[in-house]
């Protein structure tokens, strides 16, 4: 009974870091720069080049900017990371995304009149 007993404890922790232990799950796009303005409100995975990116760096906080679609402010989508979710990435993602694809995971929302994503995770952004 005790060996019985041993085996199922071996089987449920070995069953339990297996689950931690998978990779992230990688995001499937679905919508571009011609259909994210139609998802305000949703959520999405986004897909597309970034434009232009830029990295600010101020006393109350840190932040990305990423525009689709042209520069700011005549781009058609942005993404927003904040320092709180960048961390210690925030002086390497404009390196890291430039000129990439990305796939950005995101509620959709209005800022002056335009579609962004403020991206709540860094799960939530990967390189296509």
């Amino acid at each position: 009974m005790l060996h019985l007993r041993n085996l199922f404890i071996c089987l449920f922790l070995f069953a339990g870091s297996a689950l931690f232990a998978q990779e992230p799950a990688t995001l499937t796009c679905t919508d571009d720069i011609r259909t994210v303005a139609a998802q305000v409100g949703k959520e999405v995975v986004f897909c597309g080049t970034p434009s232009a990116i830029k990295a600010v760096t101020k006393p109350e906080g840190n932040r990305i900017y990423m525009d689709f679609g042209g520069a700011y402010p005549d781009n058609t989508f942005s993404v927003t990371i904040s320092g709180k979710v960048s961390g210690d990435e925030h002086e390497k993602l404009k390196e890291r995304f430039e000129g990439k694809e990305l796939m950005v995971k995101g509620t959709v929302a209005l800022y002056k009149e335009k579609p962004q994503i403020d991206v709540k995770r860094m799960e939530d952004i990967q390189v296509k």
